[in-house]
């Protein structure tokens, strides 16, 4: 079993656990329970929704970092510069000020 965890990179206690998984669903019993779940730390989708519509009604012309700062000084929203590029990417809220690289 010690070789068998070597070459996994795995512990030799998750080996067992693994083949105890194996034994008893199958090569089902190997994937993740979590797999397809949304995370526990994922937004609100009406804090998401209020925060972009606040972005496109009053800092449309500004980039996700100084957006994101607005957003957290003004109005409470607390998540990172990045998040606010995601989500406007995705929902293309704004016109192409994000997104543009030449301005």
């Amino acid at each position: 079993m010690s070789a068998a965890a070597q070459l996994l990179g795995r512990s030799e206690r998750q080996v067992w656990r693994l083949l105890k998984a194996f034994r008893s669903a199958g090569a089902a019993g190997l994937i993740s329970k979590k797999r397809g779940r949304p995370s526990h730390r994922k937004a609100a989708a009406a804090v998401r929704t209020a925060a972009l519509w606040i972005v496109r009604h009053n800092y449309a012309d500004f980039g996700p970092t100084l957006a994101a700062e607005k957003l957290a000084g003004e109005h409470g929203f607390g998540f990172s510069s990045e998040t606010l590029r995601k989500w406007v990417t995705a929902k293309n809220a704004v016109r192409r000020t994000f997104l543009s690289a030449n301005r």
